[in-house]
């Protein structure tokens, strides 16, 4: 090689693959993480696919299929008309079942309403506890639910007798989840099969405005997550029974159209549509939807006004959903000087995950088209709570050994799972559960470890307890835990470090107050 300048730069380009080569070998597992993260796509549209409630916007009245009913979804979740009781006339799941290896199936009692339930209200009709479609906040549970009810006599479809279901359940509002219970691809005596975690009962505020459902970002849509949590917490069993999820229609009888599930679509509009707050936000329903998404103007009751447009995009004319993702704090009422203060400080500190204009939750997660292939790496995040394990929560599973069938109680032993998973460069990490794996107890990818989705925060007050496993009591603990030495070491802490002195802290909880 005769050219000096082309050996002195070939040389240093050696000599830093060699830096870079011998910094990867220190520190591999960080590298992956870092290839695997680039994979995911991020966007900055405001835009939530796939919602049910607005399929048959492009086809109706001649849609192939009917359009999904609220009103029925509502029964079928099993609430009355005025939902505030539980009623379960629409919401039970019982009968004979023609799906391969699906035996008659017997009711638990148990509708969606058993874990989210209406608010409490006292005789006057005043509301005492706001429960935002979740668990009471009064604990031990049984203090305000009988031990009668279904949530404590179905426990067993959940936590399969765990020597701590009852406890965990009971104490700290926890429900036993197996998130590969109904995967038919996978083998009976699979790990992902056997996995069991305990997670909280999500709160449904703006579910309808999340990308990605479950803690782990499990679920698509609601309409697939309502379909599995009708087959995993109404049984005993591990079958499905999809025939049985039809209900009347007036529009199309019984008999068809054949192939066709309709509760999980009932339920998925009643959600979608009941669940946000504030109400200006229904505008990223359906950004097309005149009705949802009015035009500004200075006429009464108009949700945003000339001026506002003016402000975000420099002329008097747009419309409400324009003005939501121009002015990211639009709808929050601050007011005073230390609110201010808190919405910059979350600004600076909070919204690299809490990205989504006006809901607070995280833009990249990314779904795949609901019920036609495998979900795609969600955008996800590890800060260290799992890890934590507060309530030291035993995370082996309750079942017979080496997949006895019939599996007779008296057979049954805590069992530690080992799961097989994937890391970026193809090989393969035994990975012990001891404590919740997190995303990649569904993905199989080791990269996945103790990764949960991003919650949104509207009414963040009055949704606790908070994190996956209920472990931070108030917001005061969420941000005790966020300025710990266990988020900062954490994967994602690392990455996003938040630093707050005293005033600053106050400044902040009262931001989080008024969402």
């Amino acid at each position: 090689m005769k050219n000096p300048k082309l050996r002195t730069t070939l040389a240093l380009t050696i000599l830093a693959l060699a830096f870079v080569i011998h910094a990867l070998a220190d520190d591999r597992d960080s590298f992956l993480r870092d290839v695997f993260e680039r994979g995911f796509r991020f966007s900055s549209t405001v835009e939530f696919p796939g919602l049910v409630s607005q399929q048959h916007n492009a086809c109706d009245p001649n849609c192939p299929i009917p359009a999904p009913d609220a009103t029925l979804g509502r029964r079928n979740f099993g609430f009355s008309a005025d939902q505030k009781t539980i009623e379960n006339s629409l919401g039970l799941f019982q009968g004979q079942s023609h799906s391969v290896g699906a035996p008659t199936i017997v009711s638990n009692g148990r509708t969606c309403a058993t874990c989210h339930r209406p608010d409490s209200v006292d005789t006057k009709g005043n509301v005492i506890d706001e429960i935002n479609l979740g668990l009471p906040h009064t604990l031990p549970l049984s203090n305000v639910i009988s031990l009668s009810d279904p949530l404590f006599t179905g426990r067993v479809a959940d936590d399969n007798d765990h020597p701590q279901g009852f406890s965990n359940l009971n104490e700290h509002a926890l429900v036993a989840i197996r998130p590969g219970r109904m995967d038919s691809l996978i083998p009976l005596d699979s790990p992902f099969r056997q996995l069991q975690v305990w997670r909280r009962s999500n709160r449904f505020v703006n579910t309808g405005l999340a990308i990605g459902m479950l803690h782990d970002n499990r679920g698509r849509d609601i309409q697939e997550t309502a379909r599995g949590a009708i087959f995993t917490h109404t049984q005993n069993a591990d079958v499905r029974f999809d025939d049985l999820l039809r209900s009347p229609n007036p529009k199309f009888p019984m008999s068809g159209p054949p192939d066709f599930e309709e509760r999980p679509r009932n339920i998925a509009a009643f959600i979608e549509t009941v669940s946000i707050s504030h109400p200006q936000l229904k505008a990223f329903l359906n950004p097309s939807d005149p009705a949802m998404n009015p035009m500004c103007s200075n006429a009464a009751g108009a949700m945003c006004k000339p001026a506002d447009c003016l402000r975000v995009t420099g002329s008097a004319s747009c419309d409400l959903y324009t003005v939501l993702v121009k002015d990211p704090f639009f709808t929050v009422p601050v007011r005073t000087e230390a609110q201010t203060r808190g919405r910059d400080l979350f600004k600076q500190q909070c919204m690299g995950c809490h990205n989504t204009p006006n809901v607070f939750s995280n833009i990249e997660h990314v779904p795949g088209n609901p019920l036609s292939f495998a979900p795609r790496p969600g955008h996800t995040f590890d800060i260290g709570v799992a890890q934590r394990n507060r309530f030291n929560l035993d995370f082996r599973t309750y079942i017979c050994p080496n997949s006895v069938n019939p599996c007779a109680e008296s057979q049954k032993t805590l069992v530690r799972v080992v799961l097989p998973l994937a890391k970026e460069d193809g090989t393969l990490v035994n990975v012990p559960v001891m404590v919740d794996p997190g995303s990649a107890g569904g993905t199989g990818r080791y990269e996945d470890l103790y990764r949960f989705k991003v919650p949104q925060l509207r009414r963040v007050a009055r949704t606790g307890p908070y994190f996956h496993d209920n472990s931070a009591d108030t917001l005061e603990q969420v941000l005790d835990y966020l300025t710990s030495d266990a988020f900062s070491n954490s994967a994602d802490g690392r990455k996003f470090p938040i630093k707050l002195n005293d005033q600053q802290r106050k400044d902040l909880l009262e931001f989080l107050r008024i969402l």
